[in-house]
């Protein structure tokens, strides 16, 4: 998937992205961060197809994705909204993750749900409502949609938000598993230190450009984004530094 020199905004007086060209690689998950308002969501809807860039083109296997019919995209891309609520429509847990493999033909989507349930600890909860479940609950549900469907590209907004340490454990073995197989995961974190250590890539968009692009992120902190990109550090994460030094100097 590439992006070249997008440009997108939602009305002349409103733009939000500027001049934006990356290039997704198969088998690898990328953080993209940014403080709020700067264009993160948006650039993720833009690559999957969902708005059109106002400028620049978004290439997916050599073809502008917006050339492509609606089923072959929804083939090639997964996505899970920032918001659960915008996302779930099916009566039960299972006919939510069955629904897009069925809308695909996709053989065996049975099996697939079963998988799927079982991979998010989800099984025992198929024949409950989603709006039955836990926020989090609900939130890993998304993300089990996402991973559920045959997409090469998978694009996940904020998909840790609300989520304990060991629900976002639970969900990274399986975006480990997923990348294993081959696929490209982008995925949204206004605290990207939540999964530095499973990326292979951080993008910052900041004042709706690309402001740090690394590869290489180990011993990479947030101190770091701080200092490239002036961009101020989440204040969760300033809570969590504090709390962490208090613990070392208490113990």
């Amino acid at each position: 998937m590439i992006a070249e020199r997008v440009s997108f905004g939602y009305s002349e007086d409103l733009p939000v992205l500027h001049d934006v060209s990356l290039t997704l690689h198969p088998a690898s998950l990328t953080i993209l961060s940014g403080r709020n308002g700067s264009g993160k969501s948006t650039l993720l809807r833009l690559l999957s197809g969902l708005l059109s860039p106002s400028d620049g083109t978004i290439r997916l296997n050599g073809r502008d994705i917006h050339a492509l019919p609606p089923p072959e995209r929804a083939r090639s891309v997964g996505v899970a909204f920032q918001f659960a609520e915008d996302q779930l429509t099916e009566r039960t847990v299972a006919r939510e993750i069955a629904l897009g493999l069925r809308a695909l033909g996709i053989p065996e989507f049975d099996r697939r749900t079963s998988e799927s349930l079982s991979a998010f600890g989800m099984s025992d909860f198929a024949d409950r409502h989603p709006y039955d479940l836990e926020p989090a609950q609900r939130k890993l549900l998304t993300i089990a949609c996402a991973l559920s469907s045959p997409a090469q590209w998978i694009l996940l907004d904020e998909p840790f938000a609300g989520l304990s340490r060991a629900e976002i454990n639970w969900a990274l073995v399986t975006l480990r598993a997923a990348k294993q197989d081959g696929r490209s995961i982008m995925l949204v974190a206004h605290d990207p230190t939540i999964v530095m250590s499973e990326a292979d890539r951080l993008v910052v968009i900041h004042e709706g450009k690309i402001a740090l692009d690394r590869t290489k992120l180990e011993g990479f902190s947030y101190e770091h984004i701080t200092a490239t990109t002036a961009m101020p550090m989440p204040a969760s994460l300033r809570l969590r530094m504090m709390r962490e030094k208090e613990l070392k100097a208490g113990g």
